[in-house]
């Protein structure tokens, strides 16, 4: 955030808060800063991107959004009205051309313009075009990444003939909108993972068959493509930043799951045996791999040494193992390549809570406390939100946490029965069509 910007927010929040209120909000609360989005709502496009835009920006918590209609003339005394209005922030939205919208962000009270740039369509959906702005403005706004581009995948369960039940793939906008149907096969899918390579998107998941689970992956135009097909259980892969290291479990007939890892054509089970104990990893199942940003370290949930299940650090070069939590019930590690920390769930008077634990300072954080259990959690790019899915009363939906409100806002809906939800990198694109046909190919098995 530029020196002028910071100034101005300081400035509104000392004019705006109670001088007794001051120190307890800057200790525990964040002032919501108020935001005006004027545009030509006549234009029809522009009003479908103004509300799209006003909904995004407003789901941070960060900001309350109104919107005004664009003034016949945007005069200095027009942009001064809305700081009388309380508005001490202006985004000016303009349809400049058939397929570019340039926005311009005013201090209000100085009447000045404090930053401006245009957006091109890119793509017919003006849903899209209202996210592209979002994710160009936010960062000038807030200092922070952009994440109004990206996607979470989740599993729903639907009704399928004669009283069964399937569970298909999912994706929506971040804030749950615009939900897609990704594979809505007569089976049962779960535990859609995203890949890294941000020029080609592809979802894995794993699908339960006659013989075993196998680990499926799907492309943009939904063509599906068999994984890894090994005897048993096959799922959750993990990726390194750059996509050229993954890991993934599979049990391959064995009953417990293993870590199979997978870097330069070179594929491999990860091994350990703990010297202390004798125990290996081949004594305990071993899942929901989370590998670092670079691919040295793989973080996992295991109770190969213990009665209850921890989580553990993976060297990869040196082939051992550092325990990370000691004691209680703990799963679902997830990491952040952005802020290197590592967010998971743990058991507290019987209910599963989000944890995060700083791979840098070896700290560990309870992020939540309520009613809710809290399984299959994952990180948004940009390192400020966690998706995770809260059960209570044997309905499950997959909701976001906000680490900087610690707000849990729910964003599918209480009617349906959703979970395993995982939050995609930034691709440089992501547009759903319709493929056919199956390639029956393992690309990651050896």
């Amino acid at each position: 955030m530029n020196i002028f910007f910071a100034c101005l927010l300081s400035v509104y929040w000392l004019l705006n808060v109670p001088y007794s209120c001051a120190l307890e909000v800057q200790a525990t609360t964040r002032v919501k800063i108020p935001l005006v989005c004027v545009a030509d709502r006549a234009d029809s496009a522009m009003n479908v991107v103004t509300d799209r835009l006003q909904s995004a920006l407003g789901f941070s918590g960060q900001f309350t959004i109104a919107v005004e209609d664009m003034p016949l003339r945007l005069t200095k005394k027009a942009i001064k009205a809305l700081y009388v209005k309380g508005y001490p922030l202006a985004l000016v939205i303009t349809h400049t051309e058939r397929n570019k919208i340039e926005w311009r962000l005013y201090d209000t009270m100085q009447a000045q313009m404090i930053v401006g740039k245009k957006c091109e369509k890119g793509a017919s959906d003006l849903n899209w075009w209202a996210l592209h702005v979002a994710n160009s403005v936010w960062p000038e706004l807030t200092g922070q990444d952009g994440f109004f581009m990206t996607k979470i995948a989740y599993s729903k369960q639907v009704a399928g003939n004669k009283g069964r039940s399937y569970r298909h793939i999912y994706v929506a906008d971040f804030d749950g909108m615009h939900e897609q149907i990704v594979v809505n096969t007569s089976t049962i899918n779960i535990m859609p993972r995203w890949n890294s390579d941000h020029t080609n998107p592809l979802l894995f998941y794993s699908e339960y068959t006659n013989d075993n689970v196998r680990m499926m992956m799907v492309d943009t135009h939904k063509r599906r493509k068999i994984a890894s097909n090994f005897e048993g259980i096959n799922m959750l892969t993990s990726f390194s930043s750059d996509g050229k290291k993954v890991v993934y479990c599979a049990s391959r007939g064995d009953g417990n799951c293993q870590m199979y890892y997978h870097e330069n054509g070179i594929f491999k089970r990860l091994l350990y045996t703990d010297a202390a104990t004798g125990k290996s990893l081949a004594d305990g199942n071993n899942i929901s791999p989370t590998m670092s940003h670079d691919g040295d370290i793989v973080y996992f949930c295991s109770d190969f040494n213990t009665s209850l299940p921890q989580l553990y650090a993976y060297d990869i070069h040196r082939g051992t193992v550092a325990k990370i939590t000691d004691g209680g019930y703990c799963t679902s590690p997830t990491y952040c390549h952005k802020t290197r920390q590592l967010a998971y769930t743990k058991k507290i008077d019987g209910i599963m809570q989000l944890y995060v634990f700083d791979t840098k300072t070896g700290t560990h954080r309870q992020l939540t406390y309520d009613e809710y259990t809290k399984d299959e959690c994952s990180w948004s790019p940009c390192g400020n939100y966690l998706v995770v899915s809260i059960e209570k009363n044997n309905r499950s939906r997959v909701a976001v946490y906000s680490i900087l409100t610690k707000q849990l806002q729910s964003i599918t809906p209480e009617s349906t029965i959703c979970g395993y939800p995982a939050w995609s990198p930034i691709y440089s694109h992501y547009a759903l069509t319709d493929g056919v046909g199956v390639a029956a190919r393992s690309v990651l098995q050896g």
